[in-house]
């Protein structure tokens, strides 16, 4: 299951194309996008998140539903003094975060799969990213 959460029909579209199986629109989502993540995945939650906003409360959001013993990768860039109050314990015992060193693996990984093309198709709709 690949789910894309975004508040853009455009970008959602896109998710959907690279593969995505269900998307949240968060602009028209009632409820918590937690709740409905946590509803897709049967209380789970995913066993991967990547975040690629840098968005302190969608950060925190990820980091609450990322099923245990899960990875949290990190592409988008936070503000400069941007905090994050985490339960500190349960966070250590059950997840991970990991940050730009997934970026490398994707790319490495070009001639054995289809990333490359995925990055090179979201490198050409950049515009749909800017907003």
């Amino acid at each position: 299951m690949i789910i894309g959460v975004d508040r853009f029909d455009e970008r959602l579209e896109l998710a959907t194309s690279f593969g995505a199986t269900h998307v949240i629109n968060t602009s028209t989502l009632e409820g918590s996008v937690v709740d409905k993540i946590r509803s897709l995945t049967g209380g789970v939650g995913p066993s991967i998140t990547i975040d690629t906003t840098g968005n302190m409360g969608l950060i925190g959001n990820g980091m609450e539903f990322t099923a245990n013993r899960g990875q949290m990768i990190l592409l988008g860039v936070p503000p400069m003094d941007g905090l994050l109050s985490v339960h500190l314990v349960p966070f250590m015992q059950v997840r991970r975060i990991d940050h730009l060193k997934f970026l490398p693996r994707l790319t490495s990984r070009r001639r054995e799969s289809c990333c490359a093309v995925v990055l090179k198709e979201m490198l050409r709709h950049q515009n749909l990213f800017r907003r």
